[in-house]
């Protein structure tokens, strides 16, 4: 896989999610198959303390949360499997009930 900044790397298109505290339904990054998204970055933050996770929605393994730190952020790869995958972004806490991000991601075929 190509570093992001790297002119390069074929990219189709920025993607922006967001997800609130309160939003239903929930957020979804899902790439087709042949596809994936990587390149994560924080768009837009409002709130303090906030804790999100992504879901892979079939098995309900946690690809990535917060905790694991910014690095694991930045350099992790969602792929779509034979007919796609589906990953839930959680906004699990946040002190603020209004809390929001928004993530940004880049969604292209795979290498």
């Amino acid at each position: 896989m190509r570093a992001c900044g790297q002119k390069r790397a074929r990219v189709d298109r920025p993607s922006p999610v967001s997800r609130s505290v309160s939003d239903e339904p929930a957020a979804f990054v899902a790439p087709r198959s042949g596809r994936a998204a990587n390149c994560f970055a924080i768009e837009a933050i409002k709130g303090h303390h906030i804790i999100f996770e992504i879901v892979e929605e079939s098995t309900g393994l946690v690809v990535f949360s917060t905790r694991m730190g910014r690095e694991a952020f930045q350099t992790l790869v969602l792929t779509g499997g034979p007919s796609g995958t589906v990953y839930r972004v959680n906004l699990v806490s946040a002190d603020e009930a209004d809390a929001r991000i928004t993530i940004r991601f880049i969604d292209h075929p795979t290498f």
